[in-house]
């Protein structure tokens, strides 16, 4: 296994440059390196408040940045930034790291939204005038009327009569529960979650129409359920009610049972009709809300669980439920590998890219030639009749976008549109030709803003060096130390008889100690410590748990003669101490093992890593003849804080 590509150097060449205010650190070869680039790595690297600019920290860093610049000088002379696998590879992480800048900006936010958003159900009502019938124009013109309405004192539910939705217009508009994901419009949804109960909306526009809500009220969400059911359906060849009673009579039966105490699973057997539940057991997926009818899930979540329901009934069935289990709710933490996955996939997210790439649009000050959009559309549904599709230049092109100053004309357009005409898909209620132009559009505003981020993101760029860097040392140091420590059967068998002692095993024995609440416990222990000195951890707990310690806490370790401040002459058992935190402990040391000589082969991996570390300090010596090093001290001296 690689160790780490940066070892300590211990002596450069140092020169003294009277003007500190020179920012020049160090020199390798001819490469400068000012104090800034230094200071940067630095504090990146040393986190957890160890940057704190003492003399040693800053000399040890500056011994390992100095090694890994070698290195990188070295890497460079071989011209390994231009082989070809290594430019495919930074290309591979360029593209991901873009996409992470894409990442933060919507799917990152969009996920802790979703997750605040789960923990609140929402009851909603809205009245609703579709684009189906009439155009934008026509509809606003209608909702207006409509919002004047509600504005002037009408009673909502009176003003939902006037509403297309033909399902909730005499219903007061009610649209029934509702949780994050849940409502297909993002805009609805986003309108919803920051109202107050009883607040009604302005006039909100979707793809499918114009909408006004009304947030009737709000609930703690309602956690997902598990449930087993006994289901029997309704004859749909006989719809009398004489055969409806003879399904209703046998489900009383089976619910009958159940009372006496027959088994849930064994009634699922006789009495089930379902056979995707049957099978196991009548048990069904986890689900939330608006997953089953309205009667099915008041009756599931009005159970607590291990509770079975008398028979409901709906128009197709009738079913006995026993609720089984209740999820948990999750922690931001657990729940974001799920949100993740499932994001990319919602109109919440396509939502949220649209709101961005317009944000980005304003930014970058893009110019859109509408007018020219209606003859380009008809050039591809015209070409959409050949398939496969393939888009062919016209002599001259219209100019459709402008960014800064970046122009893309219609052939630009119909490029992008090839490369992408089999894997758009037109969302609900939109043109497909419409889908794949907008799409087009918004791919030139992220193209140009990933490249945006490539020029001029500082973050962006320390971190493409540092990869690039990375990936040049490790080809290196794969040839130069790991694969050369592991192939070299020689050299790595001279090694280890030139060092033999290093890899004798030393004197060792095991260090057991134990945590205690009061001395009483500690004494008890000693004294089975005392009695039997080889007894194993395992056996030690269940003793201590037998004498009425709950909890027992004890670590074990090996240690070995010279590497430990511990005695291990001979084994004991101390007296109970005080430990710092005021815990009373009691350590043993048993299991003595005296000093041995290792043969190869039972330390290979040993001198390996030995090998590996002899052959690495050996290359630096080489790079460092090769790569003079001069280190400016007064810029260096004046990084030490006093």
């Amino acid at each position: 296994m690689p160790k780490t590509l940066l070892l300590v150097i211990a002596s450069f060449l140092i020169y003294s440059n009277t003007h500190a205010q020179d920012d020049v650190l160090f020199i390798v070869g001819e490469t400068k390196v000012k104090k800034s680039e230094f200071e940067s790595i630095y504090k990146k690297n040393n986190f957890n408040n160890k940057a704190d600019y003492s003399r040693k920290s800053l000399d040890d860093y500056l011994n390992l940045y100095l090694n890994f610049r070698l290195k990188v000088k070295e890497a460079l002379s071989q011209g390994l930034d231009k082989n070809d696998r290594f430019k495919d590879e930074l290309k591979t992480y360029e593209t991901q790291l873009l996409d992470s800048y894409l990442d933060k900006e919507i799917a990152d936010k969009l996920i802790k939204q979703e997750y605040e958003r789960s923990k609140i159900d929402v009851n909603l009502s809205h009245i609703y005038i579709s684009f189906k019938e009439i155009n934008e124009k026509e509809a606003m013109v209608k909702m207006q009327s409509l919002q004047q309405k509600l504005k002037s004192g009408m009673d909502f539910v009176e003003v939902a009569k006037f509403s297309d939705d033909k399902n909730t217009m005499n219903k007061g508009g009610n649209l029934g529960w509702f949780n994050s994901f849940q409502i297909a419009l993002p805009e609805i949804e986003d309108a919803a979650y920051s109202m107050k109960a009883g607040d009604v909306s302005d006039i909100i526009q979707t793809r499918l129409g114009l909408h006004i809500i009304k947030l009737n009220e709000t609930r703690a969400a309602r956690p997902k359920l598990k449930v087993a059911i006994i289901k029997r359906y309704y004859s749909i060849s006989d719809l009398s009610d004489a055969a409806k009673k003879i399904t209703d009579d046998t489900m009383q039966l089976a619910y009958s049972k159940l009372k006496s105490g027959e088994s849930f699973e064994k009634l699922v057997e006789q009495y089930s009709e379902d056979d995707f539940s049957k099978s196991n057991k009548g048990q069904l997926d986890w689900f939330g809300i608006n997953t089953y009818t309205k009667i099915f899930e008041e009756t599931a979540y009005a159970l607590k669980d291990g509770e079975i329901a008398p028979p409901i009934k709906t128009s197709a069935a009738t079913y006995i439920i026993k609720r089984l289990e209740t999820a948990k709710s999750l922690t931001f933490d657990e729940a974001t590998p799920s949100l993740k996955s499932k994001i990319p996939s919602t109109p919440q997210f396509l939502y949220s890219l649209d709101k961005y790439v317009d944000k980005l649009a304003v930014r970058f000050d893009v110019k859109e030639n509408k007018q020219y959009i209606p003859s380009f559309k008809q050039r591809i549904v015209a070409l959409a009749n050949v398939s496969p599709f393939s888009y062919r230049d016209t002599i001259k092109p219209a100019t459709l976008l402008q960014i800064g100053n970046t122009i893309f004309n219609e052939n630009d357009y119909g490029k992008k549109i090839q490369e992408t005409y089999y894997s758009v898909m037109a969302r609900s209620g939109m043109d497909r030709n419409d889908a794949l132009i907008k799409n087009t559009t918004q791919q030139f505003i992220l193209d140009f803003f990933k490249n945006d981020i490539k020029k001029n993101n500082p973050e962006f760029i320390s971190l493409m060096e540092e990869y690039k860097n990375g990936i040049m040392i490790f080809t290196l140091s794969e040839k130069n130390i790991w694969n050369k420590a592991s192939d070299d059967t020689l050299g790595l068998l001279a090694f280890y008889n030139a060092h033999k002692q290093d890899f004798d095993l030393k004197k060792r024995g095991t260090l057991r100690t134990i945590t205690f609440d009061n001395i009483k416990q500690a004494r008890l222990v000693a004294k089975i410590l005392k009695s039997d000195k080889s007894i194993t951890d395992d056996m030690l707990v269940a003793k201590m748990k037998t004498a009425g310690i709950a909890d027992p806490k004890i670590n074990s370790e090996v240690v070995e003669d010279g590497k430990n401040k511990v005695n291990i002459a001979t084994e004991y058992v101390a007296e109970p101490t005080l430990s710092a935190s005021n815990k009373i402990v009691i350590s043993q040391l048993y299991h003595i093992l005296p000093a041995k000589p290792r043969a190869f082969e039972e330390c290979r991996g040993y001198v390996v890593a030995a090998y590996q570390d002899f052959l690495e300090k050996k290359w630096l010596e080489e790079l460092k003849k090769k790569y003079p090093i001069s280190i400016n001290k007064d810029v260096f001296e004046s990084l030490v804080k006093k």
